[in-house]
């Protein structure tokens, strides 16, 4: 009787401690609020976005290269007046949009026409220059841990019979530990007690700083002025755009759990009445696209044949990202072929 009572004795303290801190994690999770996303724009948009009938999200070749008022006023030359907002966020790619797409949505109550979304596969990994920072925190849920879960043992899209190989499989599980850590502060709201002392030694002190929406208030922040390619960048810039002319297409169709997050993506907009439109900005670099089949909308301005105004030096910012003029005309052409669209 001594050994059962000795062990119960020596679990009682861990017991004790994993108790008190689920508590104290339920009531932060209560108390304090998410971690502001875009200093606050989604907020701002899942509170008063339904005057806009057009959203887009994605990286940075969303946020810095789609110009809403320029879309706008090419939308309303075809016929089709729309209003946009650019949701897009620097460094975003899947699932972490997947989850700003639901929140943005997620209070609306007059549908949404189009739901624009930069094309990207899920990335399993989080970039180290992200990991310590609150964006690798926000969006880690039960949904997009399950999507990440998914992904590491998808086989290709291509031949989805195909299991990923051992190599692939230990490099996926190794990506995938990454997001434990972030996954145990969202749900706990660890670190955030702060925010809830200051609120209670201060409940009259100032209200948080309204989101920067850009000078027409629809999310499109200029950045400063930078010089177009010159010397070795742009050198290097000609050398990858011959590589695109002779490689022709290069489109690739990822992972099984890729595609089904763009087939979770085209529900989402349909549940309030948008139409997806998938699109590939202009890189010169392999882009993901949604398996023909899928029946989705995809818009590829990859392809320096078909978009060359869009791959001159003097409309980039550097190989990946286009200039402001780069960005204007972008804007221009992807309204012409939405406004296109059956």
């Amino acid at each position: 009787m001594k050994q059962p009572a000795r062990l119960a004795r020596r679990a009682l303290p861990p017991i004790a401690f994993a108790a008190g801190f689920a508590l104290a994690s339920a009531a932060l999770v209560c108390l304090v609020p998410p971690i502001p996303v875009a200093d606050g724009k989604l907020e701002w948009f899942r509170e008063g976005g339904d005057r806009f009938d057009a959203l887009f999200v994605g990286s940075s070749r969303t946020a810095r290269q789609i110009v809403p008022s320029v879309f706008d006023a090419a939308m309303a030359e075809a016929g089709r007046r729309v209003r946009s907002f650019n949701l897009g966020l620097p460094g975003m790619w899947p699932p972490e949009d997947g989850f700003v797409i639901e929140q943005a949505l997620s209070r609306r109550e007059t549908p949404l026409r189009y739901l624009i979304v930069e094309c990207n596969g899920l990335r399993l990994g989080i970039p180290p220059q992200g990991r310590e920072m609150a964006r690798a925190v926000y969006w880690h849920d039960v949904a997009r841990l399950r999507a990440l879960w998914r992904r590491a043992f998808a086989p290709p899209a291509a031949s989805p019979e195909t299991p990923p190989s051992a190599d692939a499989l230990a490099q996926n599980l190794g990506a995938l530990a990454g997001h434990a850590r972030p996954f145990l502060w969202n749900a706990s709201r660890l670190g955030r007690g702060s925010e809830l002392l200051r609120e209670a030694l201060a409940p009259e002190g100032p209200a948080r700083a309204a989101p920067s929406l850009g000078p027409a208030g629809d999310g499109y922040l200029p950045r400063r002025p930078r010089p177009t390619l010159a010397g070795a960048e742009l050198d290097a810039y000609r050398r990858e755009l011959e590589a695109a002319l002779r490689a022709g297409p290069r489109r690739t169709y990822g992972d099984a759990e890729s595609q089904a997050e763009l087939r979770r993506k085209r529900v989402l907009a349909e549940r309030h009445g948008a139409r997806l439109v998938l699109v590939a900005p202009p890189v010169a670099t392999q882009v993901f696209a949604p398996l023909p089949e899928a029946g989705i909308a995809f818009l590829d301005f990859s392809d320096p044949t078909l978009y060359p105004e869009l791959f001159a030096p003097e409309h980039r910012k550097d190989a990946g990202h286009l200039s402001d003029l780069g960005g204007e005309l972008y804007s221009r052409l992807l309204a012409r072929r939405i406004a296109a669209l059956p």
